[in-house]
């Protein structure tokens, strides 16, 4: 969202703090209020009646969420948390509803925002789709930093490796060749991409093996 949009919508909404980890969004909740995020990055996360959890995404600020079960009155698919200290704005539906009449760009904004988390959501897919790791998460990373427009995400490598469907373990190796090659450094439940261009270039150079 611009910033003339955002500061529409925040004077119909309620500026809320959120410190690390803190629960903004509830999976199977019927409340209908969305979140728009002004600073931070938040971690989407669904869970399965097994007891397992998927991380599907991380959004960061001038994103919209929430506006699925808004617009149509069912339960929350998914679970929003807070991945870092994050400010939000809660807007009610209809207030929301309001403000889209109001300015019609808005509404075309909100139909933009969700074109556009459907192609990031294919793009994650053909990540997801490359068999070798090292280079599935090279891409990942890169596109994440792009995705959040930062280059220090915070995210721990528990969710990486949910979020880029494969092993802890699988992922403590790769950052370690990562690490080595000098394209990125880690720290406690976060990932800093030195060279975003070298982790692109070695996503699409990977050979792939039988």
């Amino acid at each position: 969202m611009t910033t003339p949009q955002r500061n529409l919508l925040g004077k119909v909404g309620t500026r809320v703090r959120y410190g690390t980890d803190d629960q903004i969004l509830h999976q199977g909740a019927r409340d209908r209020h969305l979140v728009v995020i002004l600073t931070g990055v938040v971690k989407v996360v669904t869970s399965y009646s097994n007891g397992l959890a998927k991380v599907l995404a991380l959004r960061g600020p001038g994103t919209l969420l929430g506006e699925i079960a808004a617009l149509t009155a069912s339960p929350r698919t998914a679970a929003v948390s807070a991945a870092s200290p994050v400010t939000a704005l809660l807007i009610n539906n209809v207030e929301f509803a309001a403000a889209t009449r109001a300015d019609p760009a808005l509404h075309a904004q909100l139909e933009q925002a969700l074109a556009t988390r459907l192609l990031v959501t294919n793009q994650q897919l053909v990540e997801a789709s490359i068999p070798a790791v090292l280079p599935r998460l090279a891409g990942l990373l890169a596109s994440l930093g792009d995705q959040l427009d930062t280059n220090v995400l915070p995210i721990s490598q528990p969710d990486l490796a949910s979020l880029a469907a494969t092993s802890e373990a699988s992922v403590a190796r790769s950052l370690r060749e990562l690490r080595a090659m000098g394209l990125i450094r880690t720290g406690r439940r976060r990932i800093e991409v030195i060279d975003a261009p070298g982790l692109r270039s070695y996503a699409d150079s990977y050979d792939v093996k039988p």
